[in-house]
């Protein structure tokens, strides 16, 4: 690689970072039912580091993870198909996290955001039950 490509490349990932950190800045600052909700599937089609596709089936399970332990508290739903709402178990383990099937319930939490609601709390379950 000659040197303005390294050049172009450490500028790319410095502009990325710093892109980052703003974006993180502003959901922290922003961290709350009425300002912030995450919305996961539990199983997303992703790709390997070499191109090829597989079904991670632990999608949103990791999805979760990750938001919570950078420290957010704002909802988060896991949004499924029947077949996999079984995999959504963990929900139960965590403040402020649902797993749901249904798109009324689903509309109504997203609902909720756009009224800029604090207080609905009936999608915070276990979505198999």
């Amino acid at each position: 690689m000659d040197p303005y490509q390294s050049w172009y490349v450490l500028e790319t990932e410095l502009g990325q970072r710093n892109n980052n950190s703003q974006l993180l800045e502003f959901l922290k600052k922003h961290d709350n039912p009425a300002d912030i909700r995450f919305v996961s599937d539990q199983v997303r089609t992703e790709f390997s580091s070499k191109g090829v596709s597989f079904k991670n089936r632990n999608a949103g399970q990791e999805m979760t993870k990750f938001i919570r332990k950078e420290g957010f508290l704002a909802p988060i739903l896991i949004y499924t198909t029947r077949w996999s709402v079984q995999l959504t178990r963990y929900v139960e383990a965590y403040k402020m996290v649902g797993s749901l099937v249904h798109y009324k319930e689903f509309e109504q939490y997203v609902d909720a955001l756009g009224a800029r609601r604090r207080d609905d709390i009936q999608w915070v379950k276990y979505g198999g039950s």
